[in-house]
């Protein structure tokens, strides 16, 4: 087992991009747990639907940062 396999990975934000990227990690690794938050219920539902052995929602932003690792991919706002 890889590190990144025993380790419950976060992941906030599942808009137009972040659904996307949240599926391949699904996919793509194998995880003890992929916790995910978003405004939109219907989002974590279908995420949680498609992978319900991988997937768990989130109650809150803050819950999915108390229950996984801590990462971030940060933006350079004036680039955009």
């Amino acid at each position: 087992m890889t590190a990144i396999q025993s380790q419950t990975i976060g992941f906030i934000g599942l808009g137009a991009m972040g659904f996307p990227m949240a599926q391949n990690i699904a996919k793509k690794l194998s995880l003890k747990e992929l916790i995910v938050f978003d405004v939109n219920t219907h989002a974590m539902e279908q995420l949680a639907t498609e992978f319900p052995k991988d997937v768990k929602k989130g109650s809150s932003a803050r819950e999915v940062m108390d229950r996984s690792v801590s990462f971030q991919i940060k933006h350079d706002v004036s680039k955009i």
